[in-house]
């Protein structure tokens, strides 16, 4: 948050995307939207978390990320007994959930359109905190 904090965001419109690598334009005087503060959520506690995402929108999320069989990930619900809820090392961005059948959380990663399901991947839920995914997640406030 702190990139966000003192530079503030931008809307596509006004600051858009142009696929060169090139750096950032810090203070943008067309940054629309700024940060000014955010909340964390209750620690491992699932139910607060998809109450979160349903009244909110979109959380990011910490998890424990350092397991083959999420990092070459292609499809199906993520279950794996041995991630640690308290090793978090990825950031990602909680964005859905289903409670029917098998729940699992519904979360965008960063690794790019090629990896899991065009670039989102599904977690069991209900699974004593399956690789700490209600470990960390915090809420963003933000003035327009």
């Amino acid at each position: 948050y702190r990139y966000v904090w003192d530079n503030g965001l931008s809307l596509d419109s006004a600051y858009p995307y142009t696929a060169i690598h090139e750096n950032c334009q810090r203070n943008n005087p067309n940054s629309s939207y700024k940060l000014f503060g955010y909340r964390g959520l209750k620690g491992g506690d699932e139910d607060n978390l998809l109450r979160a995402l349903f009244f909110i929108g979109p959380i990011p999320i910490a998890m424990d990320a350092n397991h083959d069989e999420f990092i070459f990930h292609e499809s199906g619900i993520i279950d794996i007994p041995t991630c640690n809820p308290d090793n978090l090392n990825h950031a990602v961005l909680a964005v859905g959930y289903n409670l029917t059948e098998t729940p699992y959380l519904l979360v965008k990663n960063s690794y790019g359109l090629n990896w899991g399901t065009n670039g989102y991947f599904k977690i069991a839920l209900y699974r004593n905190n399956m690789c700490g995914i209600s470990s960390w997640a915090t809420i963003p406030y933000i003035a327009f």
